[in-house]
């Protein structure tokens, strides 16, 4: 089993209820860690960087969503973010709507 750091931001959890938050907290993190680039649309991040920040998006999901996302075979920081993106917005519309 690989031995990961302790969360440094909640998981994104399987609802999708916390996104707003978990996306701010990922977003400023990976910033941080210079690594922002990597989900910016049209970035020529390292693959040693993009490999770092997917680890760390990855990390931070719960483990139902990294259940679904282990199927996509998503390899790339900037499609899992924009996958979780469209999720975190449908779920978010709906808690605003009701």
């Amino acid at each position: 089993m690989l031995n990961l750091p302790p969360l440094k931001f909640n998981a994104l959890d399987t609802s999708g209820k916390n996104y707003l938050m978990w996306a701010r907290d990922a977003e400023l993190y990976l910033t941080s860690k210079g690594l922002g680039e990597t989900i910016r649309d049209g970035n020529n991040a390292y693959s040693q960087d993009k490999a770092k920040a997917l680890m760390l998006l990855w990390h931070h999901l719960s483990e139902e969503l990294k259940d679904v996302y282990s199927f996509m075979e998503i390899r790339d920081p900037l499609a899992l973010w924009n996958s979780l993106k469209n999720k975190g917005r449908n779920v978010t519309r709906k808690l605003l709507c009701s």
